[in-house]
């Protein structure tokens, strides 16, 4: 039994432009949209990065926008006292 194969969006896009392009793609003929593809690659793989750090940026923020409240309701406790 051979392992499974996942079939990619650009594998369907790819057949839906040109299914002659889809055929060449998979018998590993090169494609003259290489550059374009590498800089597809490369712009997802920054967007990627971006959003995680949008996320962990987010998450501090939260962290400290609970502490700032913690600290407030301590020190107006306090000044009640």
């Amino acid at each position: 039994m051979s392992p499974a194969r996942y079939i990619r969006v650009s594998e369907i896009n790819t057949y839906l432009f040109c299914k002659r392009a889809w055929h060449l793609s998979q018998r590993g003929s090169a494609s003259l949209l290489e550059p374009e593809r590498a800089q597809g690659v490369v712009y997802h793989q920054v967007h990627g990065d971006r959003v995680r750090s949008a996320r962990v940026a987010s998450s501090i923020a939260r962290v400290f926008a609970v502490a700032g409240m913690v600290l407030l309701i301590v020190f107006a406790w306090l000044a009640l006292r």
